[in-house]
């Protein structure tokens, strides 16, 4: 027996995994600005409470900007290859970001 287009039927338990819906792909989205080895740990938890928020509250600017400020944080930390990068943010303020990056000695050319 063959499924339509004549392939052979999928083996029992192997069931194609729906399209994510609008709310899946918003929480995709917004995972897409924290680094990869940050999403291979923590990802699969934080997009449940996205999905949880986004079915509760489907648009929100303050959370989006909120993700968005705290991935490109953990990217910059992240790349700072064990320097130290400190947020630091005051109610009305704004947000500053500073560091301390290891640097190499300049050589003297002898």
């Amino acid at each position: 027996m063959t499924a339509p287009g004549g392939a052979p039927p999928a083996a029992t338990g192997d069931v194609p995994a729906p399209a994510p819906g609008p709310l899946e792909r918003r929480a995709r989205r917004l995972l897409s600005w924290y680094p990869a080895g940050w999403r291979a740990r923590y990802g699969d938890e934080f997009a449940e409470l996205l999905l949880a928020e986004l079915a509760e509250q489907p648009r929100a600017w303050r959370r989006t900007v909120n993700v968005a400020h705290c991935g490109i944080t953990a990217r910059l930390a992240a790349a700072a290859l064990g320097g130290r990068l400190e947020v630091q943010s005051a109610p009305g303020q704004g947000t500053a970001i500073t560091g301390h990056l290891p640097v190499p000695a300049a050589s003297d050319g002898r």
